[in-house]
């Protein structure tokens, strides 16, 4: 191989290399996006309503009530 081939060979590999990893970026967004624009009208029709009989979330106080967020930020601080 000449030294323009191999260079045109670098060059071709470069762009091969560009290309796949913005679309590797850039794809699952694009995808995601496209995805909700191409949906049909009838589709959220044939779902029925969620019903969520959940309880309201517990506060952190309720969750750990020994809790002691101070501690926490001197903690961090001294790190």
């Amino acid at each position: 191989m000449s030294r323009r081939s191999s260079g045109t060979m670098l060059r071709a590999c470069l762009i091969i290399f560009a290309v796949v990893s913005a679309l590797g970026v850039c794809g699952p967004a694009l995808y995601w996006r496209f995805k909700k624009t191409l949906r049909f009208v009838d589709s959220k029709s044939s779902c029925p309503p969620c019903i969520c009989d959940c309880p309201p979330p517990l506060s952190l106080l309720k969750i750990a009530p020994d809790f002691d967020l101070d501690r926490l930020f001197v903690y961090w601080s001294e790190v």
